[in-house]
C-alpha cells in the first residue's frame, strides 16, 4: 500500500516534469540535458529547475510531514502483509493519468502560447524581409521571451503544484480511511 501512495505522490512531480519538457521543447533546449540524480536518466534543464523549486515548495508547506502522516495512516490501517482494496487506487491512477496531461499542458500553456505567437510574428517578418536571419535574431528573442514568461508564472505554477499535492494527499487519506 505504501508503494501505491509513493507512486501517487510522485505523479504530482511528474506533472511538473511533463510541463517542463513541453516548455523546453519550444524553447529549443531539448539537447541541453542533465542527469537527474533521483532517477539516473537524462532530463532537461527546465525540468531540473522546476523539480528543485518544487522540492523547496514541498518543504515550505510541510509536504514532508504530510508524507510521514500518510505513511503512518497506511501502516495503521493495515497490518503488514494484509490485503487491501486496490480498486480505489486504480481509480485514482486512471483519473490522475488523464489530469496528468491536462495540468501539464495547462502549466506549459503560457510559454507555448508566446512561442507560437512569436513564430507567427517571425514568419510575417521573414515574409516581408527575406534578409531577416531567424537563427541569429529570432531564436534568442524567442528564448528571452520564454524566460520572461517563466519568471512571471513560476509562482503560480508552484501554487498549482502545492494545491494538487494537497488534493492528492486528501484523496489518498479518504481512500485509506
Amino acid at each position: 500500500m505504501a508503494f501505491f501512495v509513493g507512486i501517487a505522490l510522485n505523479l504530482i512531480f511528474d506533472i511538473l516534469k511533463y510541463a517542463a519538457e513541453q516548455i523546453s521543447f519550444v524553447m529549443g533546449f531539448t539537447l541541453a540535458n542533465v542527469i537527474d540524480p533521483n532517477s539516473g536518466i537524462n532530463t532537461n534543464i527546465i525540468g531540473q529547475f522546476f523539480t528543485w523549486v518544487a522540492i523547496l515548495v514541498f518543504f515550505s508547506f510541510g509536504g514532508d510531514h504530510l508524507e510521514i502522516v500518510l505513511m503512518s495512516k497506511t501502516l495503521n490501517s493495515l497490518s503488514l502483509g494484509a490485503v487491501f482494496n486496490i480498486h480505489s487506487f486504480y481509480e485514482f491512477f486512471v483519473v490522475y493519468m488523464f489530469k496528468y496531461f491536462l495540468f501539464g499542458m495547462a502549466m506549459a500553456f503560457p510559454v507555448l502560447a508566446v512561442s507560437i505567437l512569436s513564430d507567427i510574428i517571425f514568419g510575417m517578418i521573414m515574409k516581408t524581409m527575406p534578409q531577416f536571419n531567424l537563427l541569429v535574431v529570432g531564436f534568442p528573442i524567442k528564448i528571452g521571451l520564454s524566460f520572461l514568461i517563466l519568471i512571471a508564472i513560476i509562482g503560480s505554477l508552484m501554487h498549482v503544484f502545492s494545491n494538487k499535492f494537497i488534493e492528492a494527499f486528501n484523496y489518498i487519506v479518504q481512500i485509506i480511511g
